[in-house]
C-alpha cells in the first residue's frame, strides 16, 4: 500500500515564485433568513452565508459577511464594498434571500423589507442596479454576482392576485464588462430553499468551488448540471457572463511522476522535526475539539481508490505553531476482528507554515470504512501521560 504526502498553499505557484504583485480578492457575501414578518422567513440563507464565507476564505479571499441586514445595513455595506473595488483584483458578491424583478430589475430583500405594491420595491428593497453601477465605476479586471435569490416570494402574492409576473429575478440586460453573473433559477422562475442545510444552488456552489483548475464558466456548468438533477428539473440555474478572461477559483501547478501522482513536498512547506519528541509510548490522550484555535474540514466522505483526501487547515486566533506540535494526521481502518477496533494504516506529521494550508493525502487502495484524525498537541499541556489532543475525527469510505 502507497500513500502519497503533499501540503499545497491555496496560492498558485505562479504567484508564490513570481515578484508581481500578489492578486487581491475581495467579497461581500450576504444572507438573509429571519425577516421581520414570520411567514417571510427562510431556512438556509444564512446557513448559505456562513459556508460559503469559510470556503472563500481558504480561497484567499477578504470576507465582509453580513447576516439578516436591514436595508440600510445592506446599502452601507454595499458603499464600503464599492470603495473597496477600487484597489481590487477579484470583486466578489453573493446573496441568499429573499428577491423580485419589477420591470426588469432586480431588487433584493433586507430583513425589514415590507413593500404593500410593486411601485415600493424601489424604496423597500435594495436594487442590484446599484451594486452594478459600482461594479462599473471601478472597473476591477474580475467581478462575479452569485445570487440564490429565487425563492418563492411573499411578499408578491397580493400583487397580481396569483399570477407569477413578479416572480423569480430578470435576466440583467446589461452587465460591466469583466463580470459573471449566476442565478439560481433561470428568468422568472423560482427555486428551492432546499431541505438540507443549504440551498440546493449554494450547495452545488461549496461543492465545487475548491475543484482545482477549473474555470468559472466550467465550474457553473458543473453546478447547473448537479441542481438540475437534484431538484429533477424544477430548478435550472442560468448564468451570464461578460468575462475576456479565464478565472480559476483555485489554479494549482500541475505535478507530473511514473504514476501521476505528486511525490515531493512543497519547498515553501517544509517538514520541520517537531521541537519536542512526541512520546513514543503513550497510555493515553485526552481528545480535545480545536474550535478556539483552528478550523479543519475534509473534502468529501466517500472516496475511490484514486482520489485524494484533502484536509483544510485555517487558523482562527493567532499563530500558535511557535507553541504547538506538528500535525499529526493519522488513518485506522475500522474492523470488528481487531481489540481495539481497527489497523492503523497512515500516520505523519506536518509542519504548517501558513494559516491557511491543505495537507494532501492518497486514499487507501483497499475499500472499507475509514477514521481520519488530525490535529496537535501543546508544548505547555505535553507533560503528563494524557496530554490533551486538540483534534478533529472523520470518517470516511472507500469504495
Amino acid at each position: 500500500m502507497k500513500y502519497v504526502l503533499l501540503i499545497l498553499f491555496s496560492l498558485s505557484l505562479s504567484s508564490l515564485f513570481s515578484q508581481s504583485k500578489p492578486v487581491k480578492k475581495i467579497a461581500l457575501v450576504i444572507g438573509v433568513a429571519n425577516y421581520n414578518n414570520p411567514q417571510n422567513r427562510l431556512k438556509n440563507p444564512v446557513n448559505d452565508a456562513n459556508a460559503l464565507t469559510i470556503k472563500l476564505k481558504k480561497l484567499g479571499f477578504d470576507v465582509q459577511e453580513l447576516l439578516d441586514p436591514t436595508l440600510r445595513n445592506m446599502s452601507d455595506a454595499v458603499d464600503s464594498f464599492g470603495k473597496k473595488m477600487l484597489s481590487a483584483d477579484v470583486c466578489l458578491f453573493f446573496y441568499s434571500g429573499h428577491g423580485a424583478e419589477l420591470d426588469g430589475n432586480n431588487y433584493l430583500f433586507p430583513i425589514d423589507s415590507k413593500p404593500i405594491v410593486p411601485s415600493d420595491l424601489e424604496f423597500e428593497a435594495f436594487p442590484l442596479n446599484k451594486l452594478l453601477g459600482k461594479i462599473q465605476y471601478a472597473d476591477a479586471p474580475t467581478n462575479i454576482i452569485l445570487l440564490d435569490a429565487c425563492r418563492s416570494n411573499p411578499f408578491t402574492k397580493d400583487w397580481q392576485k396569483g399570477e407569477n409576473k413578479y416572480e423569480g429575478l430578470a435576466n440583467v440586460s446589461y452587465s460591466p464588462n469583466g463580470t459573471f453573473i449566476g442565478f439560481a433559477a433561470s428568468p422568472g422562475k423560482t427555486a428551492s430553499d432546499g431541505s438540507g442545510n443549504n440551498a440546493p444552488y449554494t450547495n452545488a456552489i461549496l461543492e465545487y468551488i475548491e475543484t482545482p483548475n477549473i474555470s468559472i464558466d466550467q465550474l457553473f456548468n458543473k453546478v447547473n448540471k448537479e441542481v438540475r438533477t437534484e431538484t429533477n428539473g424544477q430548478q435550472i440555474p442560468y448564468k451570464s457572463s461578460s468575462l475576456e478572461d479565464d478565472f480559476f477559483f483555485l489554479e494549482e501547478t500541475q505535478l507530473s511522476n511514473d504514476d501521476d501522482l505528486p511525490k515531493t513536498q512543497f519547498p515553501l512547506a517544509p517538514l520541520n522535526r517537531p521541537k519536542f519528541p512526541r512520546p513514543k509510548e503513550m497510555k493515553g490522550e485526552m481528545l480535545e475539539k480545536l474550535n478556539s484555535y483552528a478550523v479543519i474540514s475534509i473534502n468529501k466522505s466517500i472516496f475511490k481508490q484514486d482520489d485524494f483526501i484533502e484536509l483544510y487547515l485555517s487558523l482562527i486566533s493567532k499563530n500558535i505553531w511557535d507553541e504547538a506540535s506538528p500535525v499529526y494526521v493519522s488513518i485506522d481502518k475500522k474492523s470488528s476482528a481487531e481489540a481495539n477496533g481497527g489497523i492503523v494504516v497512515f500516520s505523519d506529521e506536518f509542519q504548517p507554515s501558513d494559516i491557511n494550508n491543505r495537507i494532501r493525502i492518497a486514499a487507501p487502495d483497499e475499500p472499507g470504512i475509514y477514521e481520519l484524525d488530525i490535529g496537535f498537541y501543546f508544548l505547555n499541556e505535553f507533560k503528563g501521560e494524557y496530554p490533551p489532543f486538540h483534534s478533529r475525527r472523520f470518517t470516511f469510505t472507500v469504495q
